[in-house]
């Protein structure tokens, strides 16, 4: 669990004025009972109505990097959420009339092979990118996926995949770099320090998170309190990944549109040159290079002696040390594997006195 986008309705008890600067730094200033803040004030919709972000793992450690997947650790951030209101609009003189549950961001996250960056799973990211396009094109008009790349380093930040133009469209998925994310949003390099301390997993990590507007009638505070959002809207985050981003068809259409590329292009070459230069070949073809299967898929099918074809086999796998490609559709599988087995876990005896506080300096 991430964050959510809520409404809150309010009520004025007496008639009184609301000190809307005042209520922001209230807001703002909510602190859970590890000693971090975890609300972030919006906007101001009306003169009753105001949008909140809040932020689960922050509740717990004051940063995202906190994985939390306990239906019930969500429950205590509710209740929290729900009694610091009530007592902060009381103050003013208000009460609140209701809780929209407005937007839900729920994570997954998958783990790296240790040789690997984040930027060397582009093509994995290519891939993913064919299969969302091909899946929402029929249920949707204008599907778009884009990425953020730090021109400086060249390093991959963020790839979006989303049903609309712009950000926060409905289920909307996001994938990105948690130890780039992270390290950017924190100040201190010596805090930074800290969290790789306490979560020495970092760099290891992709995030997969999916936002998914909600469209259902408001909550009395009290129903908001005890509503458990993680068991309502995990599975639904979790099968619409495994439908629009690992749909098994598509993925054989993908693989099977690569080869008879790569495979044209090969016999193209034989024409153009009456021979072949397997080094010159590879770069010609760099976009193609998806999947080591793929490319020996090809050799075998145009090099009919074995000799030559395991020497060729020789030739193209030390050349593509150099160009770090992985087998692609194999990660992919794996990915889908770890979406598939992702377990939101009910453990009331969790015991959170013994998480770790970590505080800025």
């Amino acid at each position: 669990m991430d964050t959510i986008s809520i409404n809150i309705g309010i009520l004025p008890i007496n008639n009184t004025t609301l000190d809307l600067e005042s209520l922001i730094k209230r807001i703002n200033n909510i602190h859970s009972p590890y000693g971090y803040t975890y609300c972030d004030f919006t906007k101001l919709n009306s003169n009753f109505e105001f949008n909140i972000k809040v932020s689960y793992p922050r509740f717990f450690r004051g940063i995202n990097a906190f994985l939390l997947n306990n239906p019930f650790l969500c429950t205590q951030v509710n209740l929290h959420l729900v009694n610091s209101l009530k007592g902060i609009l009381n103050n003013f003189y208000y009460e609140i009339k209701y809780i929209s549950l407005i937007r839900v961001d729920i994570p997954f996250t998958y783990y790296m092979n240790d040789n690997l960056s984040f930027d060397k799973y582009f093509n994995v990211f290519r891939i993913l990118s064919y299969i969302y396009y091909n899946t929402r094109i029929s249920t949707t008009i204008n599907p778009n996926v884009k990425g953020i790349i730090d021109m400086i380093t060249t390093d991959i930040e963020t790839v979006t995949f989303t049903s609309a133009r712009g950000s926060g469209g409905n289920k909307e998925v996001t994938i990105y770099n948690q130890y780039l994310n992270i390290e950017r949003k924190t100040s201190s390099p010596s805090q930074f320090g800290k969290y790789l301390e306490t979560y020495p997993d970092l760099k290891k990590r992709i995030r997969i998170e999916v936002c998914k507007r909600i469209n259902r009638e408001n909550f009395s505070p009290d129903d908001f309190a005890h509503f458990d959002i993680l068991s309502t809207y995990g599975k639904q985050c979790k099968d619409f990944l495994l439908k629009y981003l690992f749909d098994k068809k598509q993925l054989e259409i993908i693989y099977n549109l690569f080869y008879q590329n790569l495979d044209k292009s090969f016999k193209d070459y034989i024409f153009t040159y009456s021979r072949i230069n397997y080094i010159s070949w590879l770069y010609m073809n760099k976009e193609l290079l998806i999947d080591y299967s793929i490319i020996r898929a090809v050799l075998a099918n145009n090099i009919p002696n074995q000799k030559t074809l395991e020497s060729a086999i020789t030739v193209i796998r030390k050349e593509l040390i150099h160009l770090t490609l992985p087998n692609v559709f194999d990660i992919i599988e794996d990915i889908k594997k770890t979406v598939s087995n992702y377990q939101f876990i009910i453990d009331n005896t969790e015991v959170i006195e013994s998480i770790q506080i970590i505080k800025e300096e």
